[in-house]
């Protein structure tokens, strides 16, 4: 299949926005979110957390 040259600067075009969207870097947080980007997080169980029966038994996945 061959495309014409108005369809190859096209598509070489979107290549290049693509490949320009994946190389920005994140910017420095701010001095006061920083303490949030430090934080170490662990996960653990939600069953404490329900407040309904329905919600324990979606929490628990019991059907």
């Amino acid at each position: 299949m061959r495309f014409s040259l108005p369809g190859r600067l096209v598509a070489a075009g979107l290549l290049l926005v693509g490949l320009s969207a994946c190389t920005e870097s994140e910017p420095e947080p701010t001095a006061q979110l920083q303490r949030f980007y430090d934080q170490k997080l662990s996960f653990g169980p939600c069953s404490g957390y329900a407040t309904t029966l329905a919600d324990d038994k979606v929490i628990s996945g019991d059907p």
